[in-house]
């Protein structure tokens, strides 16, 4: 059972990052699924360090997507 500070952490990653990621504490260990690759499993010790993977891995997800400047996309 997750503590109560845990609940809320759990709570507030999933109220900013819900729209991207799925998370869960499964036996003391924190995941977050990215709904764009749902085979790919972020793990992490604590909530705080998996926040933390979830941005870079939400950043380099969006670096990927935007077109590379000056360049036009094909039609």
């Amino acid at each position: 059972m997750l503590s109560k500070e845990d609940q809320s952490s759990l709570l507030d990653l999933t109220w900013h990052w819900e729209s991207a990621y799925a998370f869960s504490v499964v036996e003391g260990v924190w995941q977050a699924v990215p709904a764009i690759e749902p085979s790919a499993v972020l793990t992490a010790d604590t909530a705080e360090e998996l926040r933390e993977k979830v941005r870079q891995d939400y950043a380099s997800r969006q670096a990927l997507l935007k077109p590379i400047r000056g360049e036009r996309m094909s039609t």
